[in-house]
């Protein structure tokens, strides 16, 4: 009995000691499968917010790109050309992984005040032609939902509109321009030449700065080798430096390198018009190829870089005008000389120096970066031109836009 009393009160301790310490492991172990779950649970959780972030940031990426075409479709012709008030769908376009549509709705009128992100200047008039649309894209990525709302305004002034020389314009023949005035970043040079007039008594070209047509330079204006202004018998709606009107920049400088480059995206090949270093305007393509997005369903546009040597290209020939054949925009990069009576409908581009030495008649808009007339040249420019502009010539801007997920 003593011996078991003995054993009793030595082992006791010992046995309640090891019962604490595996307690004690069983806490620790425990809590190391609390926190290590909570970590996974946060890395889980991280990579989800980290993958719907992605995803959402794709979407309204892929919707921006719905925007950016909706722009690119009513700037080249291919959508927009419903009555205000009528909304035009697309189906549903795949890219990036995605889909997007476009809806389309040409607004009755302009909103009231036109925002200064417009392709008009702050305080500036509207220019003819100018409309506005409303757009809205849906995109999807998944079960992701992004839409974008947005503003468009549309104006014709991609391009220079009626007669404009970005340098010197120098004329001993006859030029006569009929509803546009005249505008040139240099002098002008035989004055007394110039025949200008308009049928609506209205300068159609640039309706927003002159109230009618005439001659305007940022150099002088010269009549038998005397400036105009300082002879005294200057035309009234003539003006330059002299009489402190020297035309807007934007009425006589040439197109940037970057709408010429959209220019010859989206251009026709001359084909058999081109031979050698002469161009036939009537050979040219009478309508635009309308199998695909990558023209103009305005008109043909053709851009063609002209040879460095001999005076550049050589242009001839007759092109009907609207609606016997299409609008041209006809560009050349470099210098070209109209060599054989020449006419063409739309607009004819020039950046660098045009000879003018046979009749030369454009039904639309005339762009040089000089101009030197030796033989009969006329420009008429119609008033409901800004309605069915030139091919290439409209530029958009969104004015305002928003963001929001869907529900």
């Amino acid at each position: 009995m003593v011996c078991h009393a003995s054993r009793n009160t030595v082992t006791g301790p010992a046995v309640h000691e090891r019962g604490y310490a595996m307690l004690a492991a069983l806490v620790v172990v425990a809590l190391a499968f609390l926190v290590v779950g909570t970590c996974l649970a946060l890395v889980s959780s991280a990579t989800r917010v980290r993958a719907a972030d992605e995803t959402s940031a794709t979407t309204l990426a892929l919707a921006e790109r719905g925007l950016a075409d909706a722009r690119e479709r009513i700037r080249w012709g291919w959508a927009g050309r419903q009555a205000a008030g009528v909304a035009e769908m697309s189906p549903h376009v795949a890219a990036d992984g995605g889909t997007y549509t476009i809806t389309l709705e040409r607004l009755a009128e302009l909103p009231a005040p036109v925002p200064s992100s417009s392709p008009t200047a702050a305080g500036v008039a509207v220019p003819p032609g100018t409309r506005s649309y409303r757009v809205e894209v849906g995109a999807a990525v998944g079960k992701a939902r992004r839409d974008l709302r947005a503003l468009v305004v549309v104006s014709p002034v991609a391009l220079p509109r009626g007669l404009a020389v970005e340098r010197d314009l120098e004329t001993g023949d006859l030029v006569e321009v009929s509803g546009c005035g005249v505008y040139v970043g240099g002098d002008v040079r035989g004055r007394e030449h110039i025949v200008v007039g308009s049928p609506s008594g209205r300068d159609e070209a640039l309706p927003e700065t002159y109230a009618t047509p005439g001659v305007h330079a940022a150099g002088g204006i010269f009549a038998a080798g005397v400036e105009e202004h300082e002879g005294g018998a200057a035309p009234a709606v003539d003006s330059d430096p002299h009489v402190g009107g020297a035309p807007p920049t934007s009425s006589w400088r040439s197109p940037p390198p970057s709408v010429l480059g959209d220019l010859a995206g989206h251009a026709a090949s001359p084909a058999a018009a081109l031979v050698g270093d002469t161009l036939s305007l009537d050979a040219l393509p009478a309508a635009p190829d309308v199998s695909g997005a990558a023209g103009s369903a305005d008109g043909v546009i053709v851009v063609i870089r002209a040879p460095a040597a001999g005076g550049g290209l050589r242009i001839e020939g007759v092109r009907p005008a609207p609606p016997a054949a299409c609008a041209l925009t006809l560009v050349v990069e470099g210098d070209a000389t109209v060599t054989a009576p020449a006419a063409l409908g739309g607009e004819l581009v020039i950046t660098g120096t045009l000879r003018v030495e046979a009749p030369l008649a454009v039904s639309g808009s005339l762009a040089a970066g000089a101009l030197a007339v030796a033989s009969p040249l006329r420009v008429d420019l119609a008033s409901g031109w800004a309605e069915q502009p030139p091919p290439g010539s409209l530029a958009t801007a969104v004015t305002w836009w928003s963001d929001a997920p869907r529900p």
